[in-house]
């Protein structure tokens, strides 16, 4: 198809623009280019930087779709169904880091063009790829490169008043997909608010067969309650994301093998995918570390960064590096916190680092994570605000790296074990950082220890219970100190006797002897190194 602004003509042209449709996927007929002609009258007085436009791709990526994609018709239904004509409104689709949200937009991408819908995917990772990406769209629905010039040129609402007006006019079903928008400024503009619809992002209009947003912000208000449509993506159901590892790795052990993969990756499609990779690879290298699914468990111990090696020595990736980061587990929710700390909330990564110090797959109840303990805690530079904790556990919420569960007994909030163990294996490289997050984590399960009631108190033993899951982590966790023991640490073994006591009270001898044997090696190899050998408390607690 060929596009040429009123009043020109198309055989006295000076220079053209020349792009791509954006409707060409592997496989697929091509569609032919669009040919934008500026005549000899547009030439000269346009200033050069308008003779070159900057236009941003508007292909869907639909190489990165795996062979099958399983788990997601629920909300890709649900995503066709919300596109009503009577009340048009914007999919949002939201989720942390690695949940698939670029694979379901690609998706749904996919199918509209197989239907022979016009297909414009927008790289929403900034500003400037936003607006690169639209000027190309209103090019390609028909605006006359002039006026793209001059609103480009204004910049803001003009651009975007442009580019909706020839949207809501062509004359053939679109699809309009913004991916990775984490940061919503992005699809925004100066004088507009995302709520307004007055911006970059509106609702469809005109022969539009949808607006989808992919993002990590799950911030509906955002959006306001009158043009958007929310969509949560969640991890893969436990059957089906060994289903997908069996797929992607079929010799490499039974579906049982697999469900056990897939339950120790807390059932991420990222690390589904970077496991499976790795190991049909593995098939035909005998140096590799895992050949079947147990080898990989076995592997992987404590640390998931073993997922990455699936993304070595591939060639041919000039993706920028923010693209790749996305594609890996050590650099993906980097990501995140990143964009948190820019958005004025620096507390967050170590927020985050603190909470990784306690276990990855129990809950984390709410009288453990209270946000005055947390502000007195000794790890901050200077003591932050209430508020500052507040936004911060905000922050992690929005960008899906912290859940909070208001249905259970006691609220409790959740982290991803990948999300936990990726923070957590970050301090190791650091052991002073470590310590002292050590030592606040401890300084909080002793302050929740404290407002439980008796051990031996029947009433109180549903709130101890919660908690120790986490005093066995932390005593596994102790790191050997680099400087003489402080109190703090002997009271943390005071009440790590009292978590003992609330066990054996309730009958539960197993984890009772398994929690004071932990205790009583960390504290023996303390007492080494320490040389306080007579400290009334070292005799205190070995007896």
């Amino acid at each position: 198809m060929t596009a040429n602004p009123p009043g020109l003509n198309r055989n006295a042209a000076t220079y053209s623009v020349i792009a791509s449709s954006g409707l060409n996927a592997p496989g697929a007929d091509f569609h032919g280019a669009v040919n934008i002609h500026i005549g000899p009258e547009l030439a000269n007085p346009l200033p050069s930087n308008h003779r070159n436009f900057d236009l941003g791709s508007v292909e869907a990526p639909y190489g990165r779709l795996p062979e099958n994609v399983l788990g997601r018709e629920g909300v890709l239904t649900a995503l066709t169904q919300y596109n009503a004509p009577d009340q048009p409104r914007i999919q949002v689709l939201s989720g942390m880091g690695g949940v698939g949200k670029t694979t379901v937009a690609l998706i749904a991408a996919e199918r509209a063009k197989k239907a022979g819908v016009d297909v414009f995917w927008i790289q929403g990772g900034s500003a400037a790829t936003v607006a690169a990406g639209l000027r190309h769209v209103a090019l390609l629905a028909g605006a006359p490169v002039e006026h793209v010039a001059l609103a480009w040129e204004r910049g803001g609402r003009p651009a975007a008043d442009l580019t909706w007006l020839h949207l809501a006019s062509l004359d053939r079903p679109w699809l309009l997909v913004f991916d990775d928008a984490d940061d919503l400024d992005t699809l925004s503009c100066p004088g507009a608010a995302l709520a307004d619809a007055t911006g970059w992002v509106r609702p469809p209009a005109g022969k539009s067969r949808g607006v989808l947003i992919t993002t990590r912000d799950g911030n509906e208000r955002s959006w306001g309650s009158r043009i958007t449509q929310f969509h949560r993506l969640e991890v893969l159901e436990l059957d089906i994301a060994g289903h997908v590892l069996q797929e992607l790795a079929p010799k490499a052990g039974n579906v049982d093998s697999a469900r056990a993969l897939a339950h120790r990756l807390g059932c991420l499609p990222l690390a589904l995918h970077l496991a499976g990779n790795y190991l049909a690879a593995a098939q035909h290298d005998p140096l590799a570390e895992a050949q079947t699914f147990t080898e990989y468990i076995d592997a992987l111990g404590d640390s998931p960064l073993l997922l990455d090696e699936a993304t070595e020595g591939i060639h041919g990736d000039l993706r920028g590096v923010e693209e790749r980061a996305r594609r890996t587990i050590s650099g993906t929710w980097e990501l995140s916190l990143l964009l948190l700390e820019q958005q004025g909330m620096p507390h967050a990564r170590d927020l985050l680092q603190l909470l990784s110090c306690f276990s990855s797959t129990a809950p984390l109840p709410s009288s453990l994570l209270d946000p005055a303990t947390i502000t007195a805690l000794r790890m901050w530079p200077t003591e932050p605000s209430l508020r500052t904790i507040k936004r911060a556990f905000d922050g992690l919420q929005r960008f899906g790296l912290l859940k909070v569960d208001m249905h259970s007994a006691e609220p409790s909030y959740q982290i991803h074990r990948l999300v936990a163990e990726a923070s957590f294996a970050s301090l190791l490289a650091g052991p002073r950082k470590l310590q002292e997050l050590w030592h606040s984590a401890a300084d909080l399960i002793v302050a929740a220890s404290a407002r439980l009631g008796p051990p031996n108190d029947p009433t109180a033993w549903s709130s101890w219970q919660c908690l120790i899951p986490h005093w066995l982590v932390l005593m596994w966790r102790l790191p050997r100190p680099e400087v003489a023991v402080e109190d703090r640490l002997i009271v943390t073994f005071i009440w790590s006797v009292d978590a003992v006591s609330y066990l054996h009270f309730r009958g539960d001898y197993a984890t009772a002897y398994e929690l004071a044997e932990k205790s009583l090696e960390a504290l023996s190899q303390l007492r080494e190194s320490s040389g306080q050998e007579q400290n009334w408390a070292w005799a205190a607690l070995l007896t």
